[in-house]
């Protein structure tokens, strides 16, 4: 009588004289089997193929390796429940164990099992890995030359930014707009304003209607300079309720 142990040392079988166990994947002949050749061979055929089936080895040891050939898929058997029992550990370029990833242009790439996916940072961004846990940290100020919307619709901004040097933009629609150190905003080229703009101090050079209209001061309107200059007044009563004219040489008020 054989005594077959495992690699642990445990006893697997035994096997009597003349007959084969069937205990394991492999058949394992008693002494004084007659034929024996055969079944050794066939056990070197299915260690080299991995027991390369459709369906797995019926009675696995823990640590046998299977290999899946409906999914194209290495397993191993790892003991405890047969519904569990194998687990991959690999499998082809088309197998369903890859990961693919995938970029915001919608081209992606294949990942195998065992190999390493490095997720690089950028300008101010860096990257981190502690254990299962992956960190992604961007700096608090950003450098950017273009800030845009990818579909022609405006950029939401749900918090207060700050700007330190020149902004450049067709169209501004704020509440308000104010200086962080009590300074002056200085605006050096032309503002179009449609709406009302509401402010403490305006300092201009010039201020003109951009259609040849009027422009309408709705409330009181106070000059601290020592010059006044009202050019092209009309030099005759233009009998305007209110309008301003020049009568050789004397400001007077149309009564209409």
């Amino acid at each position: 009588m054989y005594t077959i142990n495992n690699t642990r040392g445990t006893i697997l079988t035994t096997i009597n004289d003349g007959v084969v166990d069937l205990t394991t994947t492999v058949s394992l002949p008693g002494r004084q089997y007659q034929n024996y050749g055969e079944l050794v061979n066939e056990n070197f055929i299915k260690l080299l193929e991995n027991s390369a089936s459709t369906t797995a080895p019926g009675n696995p040891l823990e640590g046998e390796l299977w290999y899946d050939t409906t999914n194209s898929q290495l397993k191993v058997n790892r003991g405890g429940d047969s519904s569990l029992a194998f687990l991959t550990l690999a499998t082809t370029e088309n197998g369903e164990s890859n990961i693919t990833i995938v970029g915001d242009d919608s081209t992606g790439t294949a990942i195998n099992l065992g190999q390493n996916f490095q997720i690089a940072g950028g300008t101010g961004i860096s990257t981190a890995v502690s254990g299962d846990v992956l960190t992604i940290t961007a700096d608090e100020d950003q450098i950017v030359n273009s800030l845009e919307s990818s579909d022609s619709t405006e950029i939401i901004v749900k918090d207060s930014i700050s700007v330190q040097g020149t902004v450049t933009a067709t169209t501004i629609d704020t509440n308000e707009i104010k200086s962080s150190d009590s300074t002056q905003i200085q605006i050096t080229d032309r503002v179009s304003i449609h709406e009302i703009l509401s402010v403490g101090t305006v300092q201009v050079n010039e201020i003109n209607s951009t259609d040849s209209a009027q422009v309408t001061v709705a409330d009181g309107l106070t000059v601290t300079g020592a010059v006044v200059m009202l050019a092209n007044l009309p030099t005759s009563d233009p009998a305007n309720a209110g309008q301003l004219y020049n009568d050789s040489g004397t400001l007077k008020v149309s009564s209409g």
